[in-house]
């Protein structure tokens, strides 16, 4: 097999690196009566999902559920960093990484390749609460920061000049074809989908787990 031909490895967070179906389920045993908050934040994010880039994202969607509920914007800010920024990567530390992800970041950094994240929310919190904050990471995109939540392709572009590689020279992993597979693929990035049970078409590759993405990688030693 030839060398590695990547310079950088980008992941996507939640599914990506933890279960996060099981996460939420923790997270919201503890939190039940924050549920119809919780959807009517994300009915409000999935608006602003749609709309493009937007500026200053995380003031307007508090500004828009502020709205809706009939309380003060600073209320509902200060309650969506706690529940989102707070709490919920707690949830994220008692569920901890999917099996030989650890591996996975071990064999990319033995070979000295760039490791980045591309979210949606902010990473840093949830990777402590992982144990992987360790890890060198030398970019960490949040599409809640730069104002533009995934499919947007600004976020990945924002990914690509952070890293300061060609897109053909980053290696991708998401969990979910619409949000991570199809805007990589677009750019012109690797895109591989890690998912238990679903397999993308449009995916340059497919692994259940991290045990069967280490497997490939070792074809390359």
């Amino acid at each position: 097999m030839p060398p590695f031909p990547y310079k950088a490895a980008a992941f996507d967070v939640d599914g990506t690196l933890y279960n996060e179906k099981r996460a939420i389920v923790r997270f919201l045993i503890r939190r039940l009566f924050s549920i119809h908050f919780l959807r009517q934040m994300m009915l409000v994010r999935n608006q602003l999902r749609a709309a493009g880039v937007v500026e200053n994202l995380m003031d307007r969607q508090a500004r828009i559920l502020a709205h809706e509920r009939g309380e003060p914007v600073e209320d509902v800010a200060r309650r969506i960093e706690f529940l989102m920024g707070q709490q919920y990567p707690l949830a994220t530390g008692r569920v901890g990484p999917w099996p030989q992800l650890r591996e996975v970041l071990d064999w990319l950094v033995e070979r000295k390749i760039t490791l980045a994240i591309f979210s949606e929310y902010r990473a840093e919190a949830k990777l402590r609460a992982l144990g992987l904050a360790d890890y060198p990471w030398k970019v960490l995109v949040a599409g809640e920061e730069i104002g533009s939540l995934k499919p947007q392709i600004h976020g990945f572009e924002i990914l690509r000049d952070r890293l300061g590689v060609a897109p053909e020279e980053i290696f991708y992993v998401g969990d979910r074809e619409d949000r991570d597979i199809l805007p990589a693929r677009r750019l012109g990035m690797t895109a591989v989908m890690l998912h238990r049970k679903k397999t993308s078409a449009q995916a340059s590759h497919n692994f259940p787990d991290y045990a069967s993405m280490m497997a490939w990688l070792q074809r390359f030693d």
